[in-house]
């Protein structure tokens, strides 16, 4: 009977272990501040991807996978210039959609600029990604983010661990 209990035990630590890798999201997040004049910042947002994974760029055309997603609060005295700018991407054509698909792997930077009235000051916002690999897509996922910025270079690190929901 104790030798039943002990074997129910491993088997139970075992799938509980696997059901936890399989929550961590194969993206991890990490955020920068640094002022370039008098009264603007660029705000860096990077996506540190796990080898073999992908998220897509901003600019995909409706009927593809959920593009990625930048959403800045509104913040009195601070003003947004321009939209946020990303990097050339990897672009294929994919079947199952029949249209070009533009993705980044490993590393991708997406940057903001922004006008401020008064330092310091936190931008607050969230971002809305899709990660894939060859074999699966995990569900859109957001992860929120806020990012003091003062008169020096300000950075910020999140992990994002998908919830078990």
């Amino acid at each position: 009977m104790q030798t039943l209990s002990y074997l129910c035990a491993l088997v139970f630590l075992a799938l509980s272990g696997q059901v936890s890798a399989q929550l961590d999201s194969p993206v991890h997040w990490t955020y920068q501040a640094q002022t370039k004049g008098k009264q603007t910042a660029a705000i860096t947002m990077t996506a540190h991807l796990q080898p073999g994974w992908h998220i897509f760029s901003q600019k995909l055309k409706a009927g593809g996978p959920s593009p990625t997603s930048i959403q800045i609060a509104p913040s009195s005295g601070v003003e947004l210039l321009g939209t946020p700018t990303e990097p050339v991407s990897i672009v294929v054509y994919e079947k199952l959609f029949k249209m070009d698909i533009a993705y980044f792997e490993n590393q991708v930077n997406f940057q903001q600029e922004v006008r401020f009235k008064k330092l310091p000051f936190v931008l607050k916002g969230k971002i809305e990604f899709m990660a894939c690999n060859k074999k699966e897509c995990l569900p859109p996922d957001e992860v929120e983010f806020a990012i003091p910025v003062n008169s020096a270079q300000s950075k910020v690190t999140r992990t994002k661990t998908r919830s078990a929901s």
